[in-house]
């Protein structure tokens, strides 16, 4: 039988199931010289050994000895006081042991301790269950063979200081069951497992730092609104489906790649507008991107390469945080591009470029574009550019900004051949009759070469500079097509 108790304090609801069914309390101390075998009944008070289901194993004095797992036995749960205040480490008998957590309330293992616990020997679970860590600093590391059966182990880390680490260090978590993760702290996969059941990451994080650190491809990984997946210690995950959403903890990305050369090669969907954060060195994902109508925004001061499809319909595509997004596919998405810090980089093109819809560069971000027509030239390109204060840097071996509107402003500059002046430049800014440019305010520069096109009649494009604007077109301008020109508007200096 098994009440649940409730308590409320700070502004949290926290609830633990009080166990009611019979217990038994581990006595021995570190400064006992007798057999520490978890199986002998003399080690317990109240009665025989633990050994079935509705039995607790409480562990609820300071000094505790670490039991040797020495029989395969059944436990309806682990409970460890806060009295328990020395780190206990279960070993494992040369006979390989099993302990099974058969949680009959629900909760195989309560820790209302603030130290770290280490299960050195083999552990399963027979049911799906909770495993509840409640005071600060308490832990648990788990290094032996832990079978998940066909269960979800829930861990309720309810502290930011709590953590969970599963090293398999000596043999990995198996099963076709999963992990879900609750609470504010961290559950760590940092070695080798074979399970294949998914993860679920409802509040807190998940911190992955080995390459099937998240079991097998199979079970997929889902990541709530205000929880976090975070990669670290230079691995490639696998092909993995992993959704997210939402911003993350403390805005810092539904996916984070913490430290590290980090890879993902799973496809990724937005169930929501998302945040995906590079706090260093490079995160790399290979996966297509899907969401229908769903936002992205890339941050952070380290780097993210994109090298699957962004097909997110009408969602749009941010770019904040010191770092460079490379985006190396052609993408789909419609509802604009804007960097707003860091640098974009586009190292794809063609009819439809490396982007679609409004291109957008605020102040002191900047665009690389290192291919011919990143921004695309036939019907689905990208249509309008906006450099607010904002550099580009076009560099690819042909043209960029084929057909369209340009808005410069604030000290906007706009390079091509490294910003050398050339009319023979095989790099080069190309406006034809549907193009226009327009400064709106403050100074902006045009440099390297400027080919004025004319492939469908017209005279070519019009440049229109407003009142206490300046634009500086140091490029060499050329006419290759029809013998294209431009035509100056407005009461702006033009040079």
């Amino acid at each position: 039988m098994a009440f649940l108790f409730i308590a409320i304090g700070a502004g949290e609801l926290s609830a633990q199931i009080v166990w009611t069914n019979a217990v038994r309390t581990w006595n021995q101390l570190t400064t006992d010289t007798d057999n520490d075998n978890y199986g002998r009944n003399s080690n317990w008070n109240g009665g025989n050994e633990p050994n079935n289901s509705t039995t607790q194993a409480l562990f609820n004095q300071a000094n505790l000895e670490d039991p040797l797992m020495n029989q395969n036995r059944t436990a309806g749960q682990f409970r460890f006081t806060a009295a328990a205040t020395r780190a206990m480490t279960f070993r494992e008998h040369a006979n390989n042991s099993l302990l099974t957590l058969n949680a009959s309330n629900g909760e195989g293992l309560v820790h209302e301790g603030g130290v770290t616990h280490v299960f050195d020997a083999r552990f399963a679970i027979a049911n799906s269950q909770t495993w509840m860590f409640t005071a600060a600093n308490g832990g648990l590391t788990v290094n032996d063979s832990f079978n998940l059966n066909a269960h979800t182990l829930t861990i309720d880390t309810q502290n930011v200081s709590n953590t969970v680490e599963f090293t398999g260090s000596k043999d990995p978590v198996t099963g076709s069951g999963g992990f879900t993760k609750i609470g504010d702290g961290t559950l760590i996969f940092s070695g080798a497992h074979t399970f294949t059941g998914a993860v679920t990451v409802t509040t807190g994080v998940v911190s992955v730092r080995h390459a099937t650190g998240l079991g097998t491809t199979a079970g997929g990984v889902t990541v709530a609104s205000g929880a976090a997946l975070e990669l670290q210690g230079g691995i490639s995950i696998g092909a993995e489906a992993l959704t997210l959403n939402g911003t993350g903890i403390s805005n810092n990305g539904a996916l984070r790649n913490f430290s590290g050369t980090n890879s993902y090669a799973g496809a990724i969907t937005l169930g929501s507008d998302t945040e995906i954060q590079s706090d260093a060195d490079t995160l790399t994902l290979s996966g297509t991107i899907s969401g229908a109508t769903q936002n992205l925004t890339i941050d952070g001061s380290g780097n993210t390469t994109i090298s699957g499809v962004i097909g997110t319909t009408t969602g749009s595509l941010t770019k904040n945080g010191g770092g460079t997004l490379t985006l190396s596919a052609t993408n789909t998405y419609t509802g604009g591009t804007t960097v707003n810090a860091g640098s974009l980089d586009l190292t794809v093109g063609g009819s439809t470029g490396a982007i679609r819809g409004d291109l957008t560069i605020n102040s002191g971000a900047t665009l690389n574009s290192t291919a011919a027509n990143t921004t695309g030239y036939g019907a689905n390109r990208s249509e309008n550019i906006i450099v607010d204060g904002g550099t580009i840097n076009h560099t690819g071996i042909g043209d960029f900004g084929w057909s369209l509107d340009w808005t410069l402003s604030d000290g906007a500059v706009i390079n091509s051949n490294a910003g050398v002046a050339s009319t023979t430049a095989t790099s080069k800014f190309a406006l034809n009759q549907e193009s226009t440019i327009s400064a709106t305010s403050g100074t902006s520069t045009v440099t390297g070469r400027l080919d004025l096109r004319s492939d469908s009649g017209g005279t070519g494009a019009d440049i229109t500079v407003s009142t206490g604007a300046d634009l500086n077109i140091t490029a060499g301008i050329t006419d290759s097509i029809n013998a294209a020109g431009f035509e100056k508007l407005g009461t702006g200096n033009l040079t």
